[in-house]
This record gives C-alpha cells, sequence and structure tokens, in this order.
C-alpha cells in the first residue's frame, strides 16, 4: 500500500488498522509530505503500526518501477477512473495507491499507474475520507481473492472425484493445478491442503486444511 501525501496522523493511523487487517504487506511513503510515525498514529492503529512495515522512501516514482519490475500491478484510487473496484481484476500481486483528501493521487504518480479505479458513490457529496476509501478498496480485494477461490473449489469438487485423486496417488507433497486451483496432496490424512483458502461447510474458518468431509458438505 503506497501512500502519497497523506499528512494527517490519525488518517495514517486508521489505514494502518485497515490494512494489516486486510494483510497488506507493507505501506510505502514518502519522506517529506506524510503523517508522522507517532504516538497518535500507533495509537490510531490500535498497535498495527507495531505489525506492519513502514518504508520510507524519497521517491515514489523509483518504488512505482521497482513493484513493476517485481511483478505486481499498481491501482491508483481516484475519483478520475471510469472503471469502479468492483469491475476490476484485483486478484493478482498489486500495489494500491491512495492520495491525500486535498489533492488526490499527484499527477506525476497518476500518469505511471497501470490501473485508475473508483469506488462507486450514489451521493452529492462525492468523496471520502481517505483512510474509509483505503480500507474499501484493500477489503475488495480480499473479497476478490476469497471469491475466486471458492469458485474454484466449487469448479474442482464439479468436475472430478477428489477421493478418487487422492486414492490413485500415493505420494505425499504431491501438487495439482485444477481449474486454477493449487491444490497439495497429504494422502496419509486424506485432506488437500489448499494454500490460502480457509473454509469449512459454514465458511470461513481459521484451518487451511479442507477434509473430504468438507468438501462433501460443503457443496450439498
Amino acid at each position: 500500500l503506497l501512500l502519497d501525501g497523506v499528512s494527517d496522523v490519525r488518517n495514517f493511523g486508521a489505514i494502518a488498522r485497515s490494512a494489516e487487517c486486510a494483510g497488506v504487506h507493507a505501506i510505502v511513503i514518502p519522506f517529506s509530505g506524510s503523517a508522522a510515525v507517532n504516538a497518535d498514529a500507533v495509537k490510531t492503529s490500535a498497535g498495527a503500526l507495531h505489525r506492519i512495515p513502514v518504508c520510507r522512501h524519497k521517491d515514489l516514482v523509483a518504488v512505482f518501477k521497482f513493484l513493476q519490475e517485481s511483478g505486481l500491478s499498481l491501482f491508483g484510487a481516484t475519483e478520475k477512473a471510469e472503471k469502479s473496484i468492483y469491475d476490476s481484476d484485483l486478484r493478482g500481486p498489486a500495489a494500491f495507491v491512495m492520495g491525500s483528501e486535498e489533492k488526490g493521487i499527484s499527477a506525476d504518480l497518476l500518469k505511471r499507474l497501470e490501473h485508475w479505479v473508483s469506488i462507486p458513490m450514489k451521493g452529492k457529496i462525492a468523496s471520502l475520507n481517505v483512510s474509509v476509501a483505503a480500507g474499501i478498496v484493500l477489503f475488495e480485494a480480499l473479497r476478490q481473492r476469497t471469491l475466486i477461490s471458492l469458485k474454484a473449489l466449487k469448479s474442482v469438487q464439479g468436475k472430478l472425484s477428489v477421493k478418487a485423486l487422492l486414492q490413485g496417488n500415493k505420494s505425499l507433497g504431491t501438487r495439482y493445478t485444477i481449474n486454477g486451483l493449487n491444490l497439495i496432496h497429504q494422502h496419509m490424512f486424506q485432506v488437500l491442503v489448499i494454500p490460502g483458502i480457509y473454509l469449512n461447510k459454514n465458511g470461513i474458518t481459521s484451518c487451511n486444511i479442507v477434509t473430504l468431509g468438507n468438501l462433501r458438505n460443503l457443496f450439498k
């Protein structure tokens, strides 16, 4: 998550809190024009700033280039975008850029972004607090990644017998890619370990192991 010109300490802390909850790997801010990482920011973040790295850099353009060369897509949240976050594919490796409430993302950075996205609004004010906007964008990305995993899992269940797949191969740790879903075979426990998916028949759980029984119950 990159913040361009977010100078309010409480906004910064609230953004960090949402970012940590959404699983963001790091926050990048410029040396100048950004909020201080101080006691007020930490308090507003509910301790998130003790858990998520905050990286300062003198040149966000250089950061953009580094991230792009590392395989990340750059998404900028701006009211100038024609495409909303709900119509955009946010599933891949990505960096999200949020601008200041007064000026938004600076023109020099905006023109370097691969994707512009907006948050659709119906009211007359037509603007959101930057910390609220950041939370909406981040959790839409998280929602898309979770739903895509569910869709792929359903596709696997509908097109093959998972039990037959497990019984047909005795090797532990065998990896499969089926309909875009990565599966790891752990035969001795008769389970599929599915990286990044946390499911049981009732929905999300804290366990990343889906048993054969859960697979059957999930799609009854």
